[in-house]
């Protein structure tokens, strides 16, 4: 069992196990598809959560370790790994953590990539920071912690918010130009900003939904949300993406 204490806010699952052999599966799928696997490590490893989004300890990153030199040695095909999800600052949504913390801890961690793969031509990207509400000031304190260590910077969109409000509205909301030129305001602004912070990294949509929470019945799995999808994807790239 490679991973034995994952733990999600959300669910409230604890003790989730990643096999070995599963990883292996997901590897080689990718691999005879032309997928790409970019896989997500936890933040919360050696920690022990006190309260809601608060959290004690450091980030121990020996278990991280471990899959790294499992996927070194059986020559897996991953493209990205990334560190947490949502735990940005006041915007952290799974847990809240500063930006200085969070910059030395993506450090150690290229680092920990970088001595596994070195200079191989499949050594895996490095991405983040996964937020769910971009903050610049945020972001730019995080890259002024002299961050080089990330390949891409990643954040999280659900255009449509939660999915709760009544049918129509979402229908409405989806069909509205005005509300879907919204998206393309902020990846323009990330973009800029990220260009202007790191020159030259990559700016990658690391999670774009119609509605979070997996989504709503009647909508998100329905027609009328590929509006909205095919309009985020052309945005997207045309602002750099």
């Amino acid at each position: 069992c490679l991973i034995n204490n994952s733990f999600d806010l959300r669910s409230k699952l604890e003790g989730g196990c990643l096999h070995l052999d599963r990883l292996k599966e997901l590897s080689d799928l990718c691999e005879g598809t032309g997928c790409e696997l970019v896989f997500g490590l936890s933040y919360f490893y050696g920690r022990t959560l006190q309260n809601k989004r608060e959290w004690s300890g450091k980030w121990d990153p020996s278990n991280s370790a471990k899959l790294f030199e499992y996927a070194v040695k059986n020559n897996l095909k991953i493209a990205g790994f990334e560190l947490g999800n949502e735990v940005d600052g006041n915007s952290g949504i799974m847990g809240r953590f500063q930006s200085s913390e969070f910059a030395s801890d993506l450090i150690k961690l290229r680092s920990l990539i970088d001595d596994h793969w070195g200079s191989s031509t499949s050594r895996p990207f490095l991405l983040g920071i996964d937020t769910a509400r971009y903050n610049a000031t945020f972001v730019q304190e995080l890259f002024a912690q002299e961050l080089n260590a990330l390949d891409g910077f990643t954040y999280h969109v659900y255009s449509l918010g939660n999915g709760e409000d009544p049918f129509d509205e979402l229908t409405d909301r989806i069909l509205d130009p005005s509300h879907l030129n919204e998206y393309g305001e902020l990846a323009k602004t990330v973009d800029e900003d990220i260009q202007k912070f790191r020159p030259g990294i990559q700016v990658w949509l690391g999670e774009g939904g119609g509605a979070c929470h997996s989504g709503r019945a009647g909508i998100t799995d329905s027609f009328v949300s590929s509006f909205w999808y095919l309009d985020q994807l052309g945005q997207a790239a045309l602002h750099g993406h």
